[in-house]
């Protein structure tokens, strides 16, 4: 089963080991490195996307980390 999968990570090479071993599965992989950009690409493929794998220590794309 194919499954749209987005990664919500700001390591960049743990987002590249993920991505690499869900597209080498077969899935299809968004990625983003903040969560106002996490928040864009939901709103445009929400529809689409089965699973979200979130750092829950994401940064805005400022730099910060709330406690929100």
């Amino acid at each position: 089963m194919r499954l749209e999968i987005m990664i919500v990570e700001d390591n960049k090479e743990t987002s590249r080991i993920l991505s690499e071993i869900l597209k080498g599965d077969g899935h299809n992989v968004y990625k983003s490195e903040n969560r106002s950009d996490a928040l864009a690409l939901l709103s445009q493929y929400s529809n689409d996307i089965d699973v979200i794998l979130l750092d829950l220590g994401i940064p805005d794309k400022s730099g910060e980390i709330s406690d929100e």
